[in-house]
């Protein structure tokens, strides 16, 4: 079973980035579309949801996601958790709950920028890099603090292969 770790540490973030992007893509089409003041003529009765702060909503759906995510990371450290000692255990649990974590702005927000400038054309002119001035998000990243998540990310990527790989060279 040690191979499973190293799979399902790969599979598990490429769903999430995958999913990250998508998520910041569909988001995207949705904001612009309620924003959009062309299409806005056509609408009727969505002023109470440009009111709304969907971003609990946002959170909620996304936790689902993570959590599904994190138990694909995980799973061979539940079920092998012998082979491992304690504090072993709680570093890889830990990278394997805050990695996603750290993921999430740097390809999310990226790919709603760039989408959302496809649509508009003028909004975010830097796309992938651009910042956000209208967010109603709680936290809000900016393109320097994302790719400083990103680069934690792949620093507890990188220790999670070490300790995988240590761990297998000594046997256990």
């Amino acid at each position: 079973m040690h191979w499973l770790h190293p799979v399902s540490l790969i599979t598990s973030l490429a769903l999430w980035v995958l999913y990250a992007c998508w998520e910041g893509r569909r988001e995207a089409q949705f904001y612009y579309l309620l924003w959009c003041p062309e299409l806005n003529e056509k609408k009727n009765g969505v002023e109470w949801l440009k009111r709304k702060n969907l971003h609990p909503f946002f959170t909620v759906q996304r936790s689902f996601v993570y959590l599904l995510v994190v138990a694909i990371k995980c799973f061979d450290l539940i079920y092998q958790n012998e082979q491992y000692a304690w504090w072993e255990l709680l570093v890889l649990v830990s990278a394997s709950f805050l990695t996603p974590v750290f993921i999430f702005p740097f390809f999310h927000d990226g790919s709603y920028y760039k989408e959302y400038n496809k649509l508009s054309n003028k909004n975010y002119p830097e796309g992938w890099w651009s910042e956000s001035v209208t967010s109603k998000a709680i936290l809000e990243f900016g393109k320097y603090q994302r790719i400083a998540l990103l680069f934690i990310s792949f620093m507890l990527v990188v220790l999670e292969v070490l300790m995988i790989t240590l761990n297998l060279c000594n046997g256990n």
